[in-house]
């Protein structure tokens, strides 16, 4: 099926030998009481290729970047080793989160394999959302995913998690913040930073494309560095909550980036191995921070219980 929408049989004698499979995402609306499905939006039916004009979706890749190169696989086109694991090397696209703003009826993913996120459109059927209706609203991280830039220079993602709008009452209501992993990767100076970010947002809900996304506050420090996992959240007294997920310690920092709390997970399960890294395995995905009135608390018991560390 890959191949007849345009895949390059040299990802396929690379990559795919050992899992002759490729994993595109969908997005899916359930309906709670019914467990139906009721939206779904198909990677699939986005797809832009420059091999063959004879099969379908054919055209310069630079030229459309609201449709996904289906043969934009980042270590193979960096020149890079192939990652190695079924679920690794099949999962193309790899989305590590999805965010829906009820206002601009759209939702965010974080597509860690293309080092981006991308935006859609939630307000198109399910119909069309299969055309164009359905292709990418806006895509922000790395420009060469899509033919218009240097895959170093101009790369500003990197395995990134936890893409989220920041919502409405809260400081910086409305504008993107996210977890970015691996800036220079397989650097000895790796490091991880939040940033958050201000989308050239139109009033009519579309997005203008000749202007840059604007980082409007970001946070890093020394030994501030988880290669997968993580998140933030931002507060209602303007800080952000940091999950730096391999390590399994949580930080509060202010908007002047100073630390005013902190904890690391005293649970641990052992060590484990990550590429070269041996680690002690405390890892923790994401973490949320909850008043003591959310609703969904209520009529259960909050009494403290055992204390997890000193």
């Amino acid at each position: 099926d890959a191949l007849a929408m345009g895949l390059d049989p040299a990802l396929v004698d690379i990559e795919f030998k050992d899992h002759p499979y490729l994993l595109p995402d969908i997005i899916i609306e359930i309906d709670r009481s019914t467990g139906e499905t009721v939206w779904q939006w198909d990677a699939w039916d986005h797809l832009v290729q420059a091999r063959d004009p004879d099969l379908p979706n054919y055209g310069a890749v630079a030229e459309h970047p609201r449709r996904i190169d289906i043969n934009y696989h980042s270590w193979f086109l960096r020149g890079l080793e192939p990652p190695q694991g079924a679920a690794t090397v099949s999962s193309w696209m790899y989305v590590n989160a999805v965010h829906y703003h009820p206002e601009l009826d759209q939702i965010v993913l974080s597509v860690r394999h293309f080092d981006e996120f991308w935006i859609i459109d939630r307000g198109a059927s399910t119909e069309a959302a299969a055309g164009p209706a359905g292709d990418l609203l806006y895509r922000w991280g790395n420009p060469y995913a899509y033919g218009q830039g240097d895959p170093t220079a101009d790369r500003q993602l990197f395995a990134q998690h936890d893409v989220q709008w920041i919502d409405v009452g809260l400081p910086g209501e409305g504008n993107i913040l996210l977890f970015n992993n691996q800036h220079n990767p397989g650097a000895d100076d790796e490091y991880s930073s939040v940033m958050e970010l201000k989308l050239p947002l139109r009033s009519d809900g579309s997005y203008d494309w000749s202007r840059e996304a604007e980082v409007v506050w970001s946070y890093a420090a020394d030994g501030f560095y988880s290669r997968a996992l993580s998140g933030a959240q931002r507060l209602p007294n303007g800080n952000t909550l940091i999950t730096e997920g391999i390590s399994g310690r949580l930080i509060e920092v202010s908007p002047a980036g100073e630390t005013v709390w902190e904890f690391v997970n005293p649970i641990s399960t052992g060590l484990i191995r990550l590429d070269d890294l041996v680690v002690d395995r405390r890892f923790l995905f994401r973490v949320r921070k909850y008043p003591a009135d959310y609703p969904a608390f209520a009529d259960k018991d909050m009494r403290p219980g055992d204390r997890l560390a000193d």
